[in-house]
């Protein structure tokens, strides 16, 4: 069946229906409105009719009552003669007036013609019954006389009364009162009072008729507009259920099914289309909807494809980005290896007999393969800036140690020079957290420059402390020379990669123009843009090289060297040396024999297998890159060995790129050495593990269910029971605050540093038979490796009990030294700097208010400052001086 074309939906829209509701509930508004006054005014009709009806019953009722009064005042004067009825009769007729009131009122309704009439021959017969009662009146006066003591009022009555004239049948009878009354009672008198009356109820009656005629009509009018309206009623909920039927069938339902359609379509589906319905609006939203899914599946299936394109290139970039870091890491491996053999040997070469001329030789050499090196870290570190691949560490560290560092590392080629070499540096924060290497690298570009560009005069290196405040610092560097300077159309270009001022220059003083743009991204990168690299110079006047850096406040002991290194290795100590190079291995084990060691080599990873499982050794230094087993494999593999749970492994690695320290301590290792092999830093670290070594012998853990084992690590130590507690006190002062940095780390994100103090906690707290506090820290270490941190809970509690049980057991030892005499505690305090033993700072600690009191305040604040940064030869210095005898103090640093 076809539809009406009224229903076809896409006629509507909202406008029509619109239109549509507002004419229709205009007309049934604008018929309410008129039927209602309509309403009103029958029923005003309805009413008036009423009280006109009502109105007229009064007005006839008070004629009559008026007639009536008359007629009896009239009758009384003429049957008593006295002059009060006549005064009454007058009253009435010419003061009250009622029935002139009420026929004036009368004649003031809108009367029809024959109810005019019969109200005018009332008001004629009402006026010639008044005059029969006038001749009577003045009959009775003609007979009583006029009364001599009248008013004024009355006088005037009985004078228009007088002058009313009489007929002549009225004088025929000399009984001028008989006459009178008979005038009033007879028929003709009664007959002249009933004509007044009839056509007053005539009138009345013919009134009421039209009256009630006219309320019928009002009341039907009424009836009729009650009708009508509750008509309007009934079709206006008629119309709103028609309106609202169309917006359920043109709007609603469209919308409802539009939602089905949306909500049957898979999730994974990609085809998603409605049937357009409903009036025009819902009608073009559905056919819209559906162009525009078509629109957004072709963009997504552009997008996918432009997806898989973007992670093509993404797989290629991160595989050139792989190639890329592991060709940057065989270049450095297979640069750095003949360069180490070189320096390794120049190193051996050096330390034989030779005459001054080779020396010199020797120093060429020296200098020639450190720049190099330079030039290798600086490639590599340029290639990280540049893939944005650099990192900052948040270590704790002494700036003016620092800055002292780099002091003695140029002075020497300054003097050579003839230059000078100066530092500056006042009231610096005595420790800081921030990346001490980048720090260093920076100022070594900086002031290796400002040596190499001056000629005559010197170098000035200078810091100062810009702001404090309790989170942290702003320290300003800069490197002030007195050289060639930097014309002001090249300050901008020197800072670009591989950039020099001139040709002329790089000719003459050498360099790749690497080092500025190094340091330049260095600052950037540590202050995330704040800060850059500043240059002031003026040509052939110097220049000053200056920039800021932003660090975190750290506390007192955060920065201390956990072991100084001792004036001699220790002899007799055999190590194991793992290197698949024949020639590295060669000169690395003639290196290591000429600390005094005894070195045993392994030339595979396979072979120092068998050398470990055959012999516990002191230490292992491994080689990463074997082409058999590789050093992080290899590490993994002795730590499984029971024997070697706690023995120092030590990598010897080529790679200088980032990630090598990680996985170097994940693998097991404890810490590991860059080749070229430098020999000072080498026997640093030697020195480092063996001093461990020799104050915490290497035990295995033994069971027990105490904190500490203190019966286990007294018999290691063969009874020494003041060697275990002061082994006990350092532990609670080097290591006290380790659970709190592990939490730190892992809380900013650092869980490579929390790994490392977890690694060497291990080794430490087996050492001193913490078997808890060792197991604990194992299986937090574990659970880093696999990303979580499980008994995180677990190892601070445990770590704060087995330091409060520590320091319990070295308490004993401070309260028995705390008696020694001034002299003595000075002369035993100098004797233990001067050994650089470690015991120095325990030895301290236990007469520090006996050193407190005895010493000036100055004094007694840089003997602290060189215990706590481990500066045994100023301490020792300080020492001496205060016990009266020689000493040097070094240069201090703000």
């Amino acid at each position: 069946m076809r539809k009406p074309a009224w229903l076809a939906v896409r006629r509507w829209n909202s406008h029509g229906i619109l239109a549509f509701s507002f004419l229709s509930f205009l007309v049934v508004l604008c018929i309410i409105l008129g039927s209602n006054r309509y309403m009103n005014d029958c029923v005003q009709r309805e009413a008036q009719a009423k009280d006109e009806r009502a109105a007229l019953a009064a007005l006839g009722q008070e004629l009559a009552d008026a007639s009536d009064y008359l007629t009896d005042e009239v009758r009384k004067y003429a049957i008593t003669g006295e002059i009060e009825h006549l005064k009454n009769y007058w009253d009435e007729v010419c003061v009250a007036r009622r029935r002139d009131t009420v026929i004036h009122t009368l004649e003031g309704f809108a009367l029809p013609e024959e109810e005019s009439k019969l109200l005018a021959q009332a008001k004629r017969n009402s006026d010639l019954l008044i005059d029969t009662e006038t001749r009577a009146m003045k009959l009775v006066l003609l007979a009583q006389g006029q009364p001599a003591d009248a008013d004024k009022t009355v006088r005037t009555y009985l004078e228009r009364v007088q002058a009313f004239p009489l007929e002549p049948l009225d004088t025929a009878d000399a009984d001028f009162q008989k006459t009178a009354r008979s005038l009033l009672y007879d028929a003709a008198y009664e007959r002249a009072k009933s004509e007044i009356m009839t056509p007053i109820k005539q009138f009345q009656q013919r009134t009421a008729e039209r009256l009630a005629r006219e309320g019928a009509l009002a009341t039907g009018g009424r009836i009729a507009a009650s009708r009508l309206q509750i008509g309007c009623l009934a079709f206006s909920l008629l119309l709103i259920a028609g309106l609202l039927w169309l917006l359920a069938r043109l709007y609603i339902l469209p919308l409802t099914n539009y939602t089905a359609a949306l909500s049957d379509t898979s999730q994974d589906g990609m085809l998603v289309r409605v049937t357009p319905c409903g009036a025009a609006e819902p009608y073009r939203f559905g056919r819209m909807f559906n162009r525009l899914c078509a629109a957004l599946e072709r963009e997504l299936e552009n997008r996918r494809q432009a997806e898989a394109v973007m992670r093509q290139a993404r797989d290629e970039a991160d595989k050139a980005s792989r190639a890329k870091s592991e060709f940057l890491a065989q270049m450095s491996h297979e640069l750095r290896t003949p360069l180490g053999t070189v320096t390794g040997y120049l190193y051996l070469l050096e330390q034989t007999p030779i005459d001054d001329q080779q020396r010199r030789y020797c120093r060429s050499m020296h200098a020639a393969a450190d720049t190099l090196l330079g030039l290798i870290s600086n490639i590599l570190d340029f290639s990280k800036i540049e893939a944005g691949a650099v990192t900052f560490e948040q270590t704790a560290f002494a700036p003016a140690e620092l800055l002292r560092e780099v002091r003695d590392m140029l002075e020497n080629g300054a003097t050579q020079k003839g230059l000078y070499f100066r530092l500056q540096a006042d009231h610096l924060p005595e420790q800081v957290r921030g990346d001490p290497m980048r720090l260093r690298q920076v100022l070594i570009n900086l002031a290796g420059n400002a040596v190499k560009f001056t000629e005559r005069g010197g170098v000035i290196l200078s810091a100062q402390c810009e702001r404090q405040d309790e989170n942290g610092c702003t320290l300003r560097f800069a490197v002030t020379d007195t050289g060639i300077g930097v014309k002001p159309a090249d300050q901008s270009r020197i800072f670009e990669p591989f950039e020099q001022a001139n040709a002329g220059t790089s000719r003459r003083y050498g360099g790749t123009g690497l080092g500025l743009g190094i340091a330049r991204r260095i600052v950037q990168a540590a202050s995330d843009g704040a800060y850059a690299l500043e240059l002031e110079s003026e040509p052939g006047h110097g220049a000053e090289f200056s920039f800021r850096m932003d660090f975190r406040a750290a506390k007192a002991q955060a920065c201390a060297q956990e072991w100084m290194h001792a004036r001699a290795m220790p002899t007799g100590k055999t190590v194991l040396l793992v290197d698949d190079n024949e020639i590295n291995l060669t000169m690395e084990r003639e290196l290591l024999e000429s600390f005094g060691l005894h070195v045993d080599t392994a030339a595979s990873g396979w072979e120092a297998l068998q050398k470990t499982n055959a012999q516990r050794y002191g230490i292992v230094l491994l080689d990463i890159r074997m082409p058999d087993m590789d050093g992080y494999e290899l590490a993994r593999t002795i730590r499984g060995i029971a024997a070697y749970r706690t023995v120092p492994l030590l990598a010897l690695t080529a790679d200088a790129v980032d990630g090598v320290r990680e996985k170097a301590l994940a693998a097991g290792m404890n810490d590991y050495v860059t080749k070229p092999l430098r020999p000072e830093a080498l026997q640093g670290l030697l020195q480092r593990y063996f001093r461990l070594a020799v104050d915490a012998p290497e035990v295995l853990a033994v069971p027990g269910g105490s904190l500490f084992h203190w019966e286990h690590a007294l018999r290691t130590l063969g009874g020494d029971q003041a060697q275990l507690e002061a082994l006990c006190a350092r532990f609670v002062r080097v290591h006290g605050k380790e659970a709190e940095y592990v939490r730190i780390h892992l809380r900013d994100g650092h869980p490579a540093n929390a790994r490392a103090i977890l690694h060497d906690l291990v080794g430490l707290a087996g050492n001193l038979c913490c078997d808890p506090l060792m197991e604990v820290s194992r299986a937090l270490l574990d659970e880093l490796h696999h990303g979580s941190m499980d008994s995180l809970e677990r190892f601070t509690d445990l770590f704060d009990r087995t330091i409060e049980a520590l320091r319990r057991y070295a308490a004993p030892d401070v309260r028995k030294e705390g008696a020694a005499s001034l002299e003595q505690v000075l002369c035993r305090l100098h004797d233990l700097c001067m050994d650089y033993d470690l015991a120095a700072a325990d030895w301290f600690e236990a007469h520090r208010e006996t050193l407190r009191a005895a010493l000036p305040y100055e004094q007694f604040v840089q003997l602290v400052a060189a215990i706590e940064r481990y500066d045994f030869e100023q301490a020792a210095a300080l020492s001496a001086d205060a016990k009266g005898g020689n000493g040097n103090v070094s240069d201090s640093v703000g």
